[in-house]
């Protein structure tokens, strides 16, 4: 199941056993089941979906949607719910649950602001040729078009790190260069920790980065913009490998 591309202005409409939530533009992913609440509870995670389906969630969802296989919303199912946001993604936690009950068993789906959803888009691989080691990750358009796997003029650009697939705006670094006319640079001496991650990226046409949501001026006509100066949660249980 690919991407529902939605063209309509917002509203909410049934459709046998799911709703589909329309917004101007935007796009749903397919629907995600990563865990089921046989042992602390469902957690679907948005760092572990992104880690297990690279590629399949845009890097700034613009609203989640669960529901239980059966078909149930969060609010008809009667859970309490412990996380279900665009930063965290979905957790039911059994212990949260009164009179011992389980939770049910959930699956998720994201809802996604153009480029990401443009049918006639296609991204380059993911590109990583250089690591933080010495003055930081320089994922360098000209560079990278040395291996003739890149269109001349690429559209967006997106950046990842290498180990836990998370969007580089997520992760608090201060980027030197982040453009799909240059490429991407993270400076080791503009961190706080004194070191950047380790990025990969992928481009448009072909896929050099991933698309780059903070290019707000290169967004096609009726797409959101995006705040970079909103800072990234902080919560430790947003991590890709909390303990459940």
């Amino acid at each position: 199941m690919g991407l529902m591309v939605n063209t309509n202005p917002p509203s909410l409409e049934e459709h046998g056993d799911t709703m589909e939530t329309r917004s101007l533009g935007g796009c749903w992913t397919e629907w995600f089941d990563r865990d089921d609440p046989s042992a602390s509870g469902d957690w679907e995670t948005l760092c572990r979906l992104r880690k297990e389906n690279p590629g399949k969630i845009c890097p700034r969802p613009a609203a989640i949607e669960a529901k239980t296989l059966s078909g149930l919303t969060v609010a008809a199912a009667g859970d309490v719910i412990y996380k279900n946001d665009i930063t965290s993604g979905f957790i039911c936690r059994n212990k949260d649950q009164i009179n011992n009950k389980k939770c049910n068993d959930y699956r998720v789906r994201f809802s996604c602001y153009p480029p990401f959803c443009e049918r006639g888009v296609c991204w380059t691989s993911w590109f990583n040729r250089d690591d933080p080691g010495t003055t930081g990750d320089w994922e360098v358009l000209s560079e990278l078009k040395k291996q003739k796997k890149i269109c001349d003029n690429p559209l967006y650009v997106d950046a990842v790190t290498t180990d836990t697939m998370t969007p580089a705006i997520y992760t608090g670094e201060t980027f030197y260069m982040y453009n799909p006319t240059d490429g991407f640079v993270c400076r080791n001496k503009d961190q706080t920790t004194g070191k950047c991650s380790d990025y990969k990226l992928l481009s448009n046409p072909l896929q050099f980065l991933t698309y780059s949501p903070c290019l707000g001026s290169l967004l096609p006509t009726g797409s959101v913009p995006f705040d970079m100066d909103v800072p990234p949660s902080r919560d430790p249980e947003d991590c890709c490998f909390l303990a459940q």
